[in-house]
């Protein structure tokens, strides 16, 4: 957690946490490469997050509210289920195409060694899950949808796109778009 609300440092910090996992990934980061990053001391980096994994989780926790406003809002721009989640998956595609950072640490860093970092990816997992669950009961009350289902069209969408940005491929990422589609299919029926 960073030392304030709102801190422009802690912000720059967690700028340049993504920038080292970027390069480097989590093994990257640390007080002093941090402080470099940013000109300060590590002792100046401290102040704000006292280790460098309060950085990162910080980092990924920010990250992952972002997305995960993402897709609320294209799930309130969608006519219905499927074009909510349709959308909110190109979102996500476009975005970390756009942030390869960021697609490193949501989809490869995750399921790496840290395991305080592997539980904050299942919290945002369990989220999005009981979130679609939540939105197709809200839109299709007489249709209900297994939440294993939901948890294996996450889990197989993940690992494609995990694969794609271990293999240096983010910038390709809207490209899965008719393959993620396609997955999809096979756990959740299409409406016509």
């Amino acid at each position: 957690m960073s030392c304030e609300p709102g801190c422009a440092i802690c912000e720059q910090l967690r700028s340049a946490a993504l920038e080292l996992i970027g390069e480097g990934g989590i093994e990257a980061l640390s007080q002093g490469r941090l402080g470099e990053v940013v000109g300060r001391t590590p002792a100046d980096v401290s102040e704000h997050y006292p280790t460098a994994a309060e950085c990162l989780y910080d980092t990924y926790d920010k990250l992952a509210c972002d997305v995960l406003r993402d897709m609320v809002d294209a799930f309130a721009e969608g006519d219905d289920w499927q074009s909510g989640f349709d959308l909110s998956r190109r979102r996500l595609l476009e975005r970390m195409a756009a942030n390869p950072a960021q697609a490193r640490l949501c989809f490869v860093e995750t399921t790496r060694g840290d395991r305080e970092l592997r539980r904050r990816r299942d919290v945002t997992r369990r989220w999005i899950v009981e979130f679609l669950m939540r939105e197709h009961e809200r839109r299709h009350e007489d249709e209900p949808l297994p939440a294993i289902q939901l948890e294996m069209l996450i889990g197989a969408g993940f690992q494609m796109i995990s694969s794609a940005v271990a293999d240096g491929d983010a910038a390709e990422l809207p490209d899965l778009e008719p393959k993620l589609a396609q997955v999809a299919g096979f756990f959740i029926p299409v409406r016509v």
